[in-house]
């Protein structure tokens, strides 16, 4: 082999070996700028995910409400005990109006008020006469009926009918003593009417 081919072969081989780390060098600085760019774009870009900033806005904008805490259960009250209401007695309120006076100490009243089966009722009109007789004799006559009729006759100075169905009672002051009796005196059949007869001596 001559010179000239061993001078010829050691170029090509040089050259080759050249190229080759021009290659190699290529390569390694292709890397280094592709990490550096990797290394660059990293800490400044950040792939956002449109959901999870929308969830984290709105955690930070919207708190949730306070829920609201339900009441405790109070325990159940028992019922209010019913209240007897007792029934009330009867009550008696007496109301005499002046109808007539056919002769002096005689007088004829229209009585309202008078429940003539309750004995208190009795008792308060023997006490609204001895008012009206004020100490002095007196004959009261009492109806329930507002317009009798009024006769010129003696001694009752009434119609024996209207006595009979209207008549109330009769209340006779001597001075002393008073007698107090029902329309029983004039045969009235209504009930409570025929049984009061009592006087002060008899402890009415």
């Amino acid at each position: 082999m001559t010179q000239q081919t061993v001078l010829h072969k050691t170029r090509l081989y040089t050259i080759i070996l050249c190229a080759s780390m021009a290659i190699m060098v290529s390569c390694s600085t292709k890397k280094e700028k592709q990490a550096e760019v990797i290394k660059e774009v990293k800490p400044n870009t950040e792939i956002v995910n449109p959901m999870k900033d929308s969830m984290s806005r709105q955690t930070l904008t919207h708190q949730p409400s306070a829920i609201p805490i339900p009441p405790r259960n109070e325990p159940s009250r028992p019922k209010e005990l019913e209240v007897i209401i007792p029934l009330k007695p009867k009550i008696c309120d007496i109301n005499l109006k002046l109808i007539a006076s056919p002769k002096n100490g005689q007088k004829i009243y229209y009585v309202t008020g008078l429940i003539p089966g309750e004995f208190k009722c009795w008792v308060d009109l023997e006490n609204a006469s001895l008012k009206i007789c004020n100490g002095s004799p007196s004959v009261l006559y009492f109806v329930d009926i507002p317009n009798p009729k009024v006769t010129p006759t003696p001694p009752h100075f009434l119609d024996a009918s209207t006595l009979a169905t209207n008549g109330v009672g009769l209340f006779e002051y001597n001075g002393s003593n008073w007698t107090m009796r029902g329309a029983g005196i004039w045969k009235r059949k209504d009930k409570g009417y025929g049984y009061y007869n009592t006087d002060n001596a008899g402890g009415g």
